[in-house]
């Protein structure tokens, strides 16, 4: 049998300070070796587990609180990509279920006025996302509704996350907002940052690094993506490794964006190639 009261003890015991890859996989490996074994003496074993190891691991667990918001642009230049930011955001939060993590998820989709669809449930509670793009982008109201609504929520829980990361996906400037403006936003945003928070900001046709650092946000974790599925499949992407990173070594690190960055790099190289490819109906043209 493969599993190991000793190798669980090692990966869970705080003593050895595990990291919460380690503590993962072997609750992982538990929860495997219990359905395959048929050994006379697993309850037994179970339950010395249970009562020795266990409990430490579950208040490790219970510790690493997260807190994820996702702000996502749903105007009317969105249209056509609503099914690939549904389906990928969807398949992320499918993950942090299965992950064994105490996370917490707030969704707001946003044009001219926002819509929160998940206020701050936990991850299990998450359903699936669905919506159709269309209308304004208020921006500035969008964020500063969102942000100071978490705050406030947050700082009165006993315990409160170790990481809160902020997602902001938008394909356009703001034009619709009528009570902030950039200098709340900024005002906001440097407040949270110095409290901890994190931000990743992408814009799509936008020069994000340029937002983002009006925005009060670190333009190192901002990035311009491409306006297709593909591109929306590599902003996730993103996403994970800086989510990962953050619980992992506190801090994001800088090949965060790697997925974007080629993705957007082997778009340019296939647009440059068209526009460098001679039309054949032009060259027939001029042979005769």
């Amino acid at each position: 049998m493969n599993f190991s009261l000793e190798e669980t003890k090692k990966r869970t015991s705080i003593m050895n300070k595990p990291t919460l890859n380690e503590t993962r996989l072997s609750l992982s490996k538990l929860k495997t070796n219990l359905q395959e074994s048929k050994s006379q003496n697993m309850e037994l074993k179970l339950q010395e587990y249970t009562k020795t190891y266990l409990p430490e691991a579950s208040k490790m667990m219970k510790e690493m609180k997260s807190e994820l918001v996702f702000i996502f642009d749903k105007s009317g230049s969105c249209m056509g990509m609503e099914k690939a930011t549904c389906d990928n955001f969807n398949k992320m939060i499918q993950k942090e279920k299965t992950e064994f993590l105490n996370t917490t998820v707030t969704t707001v989709l946003f044009n001219q006025v926002s819509t929160t669809v998940h206020d701050r449930l936990n991850v299990n509670d998450v359903k699936k996302l669905h919506y159709l793009a269309g209308g304004g982008t208020a921006l500035y109201d969008t964020l500063m509704n969102v942000l100071t609504s978490v705050y406030q929520r947050q700082s009165k829980e006993m315990i409160k996350p170790n990481t809160t990361l902020v997602v902001i996906m938008t394909d356009g400037y703001d034009t619709d907002s009528r009570f902030s403006n950039i200098v709340d936003v900024q005002r906001e945003i440097n407040f949270l940052r110095q409290k901890g928070w994190e931000f990743i900001f992408l814009g799509a046709d936008l020069d994000a690094k340029k937002i983002a650092s009006e925005l009060g946000m670190d333009p190192n974790k901002a990035e311009i993506y491409t306006s297709s599925i593909q591109g929306i499949t590599c902003n996730f992407k993103a996403v994970e490794i800086a989510l990962n990173s953050l619980r992992e070594q506190g801090k994001i690190t800088s090949d965060w964006s790697q997925p974007i960055k080629e993705n957007n790099a082997n778009t340019n190289k296939n647009i440059k190639q068209i526009e460098e490819k001679p039309n054949k109906n032009y060259l027939r043209l001029e042979k005769k």
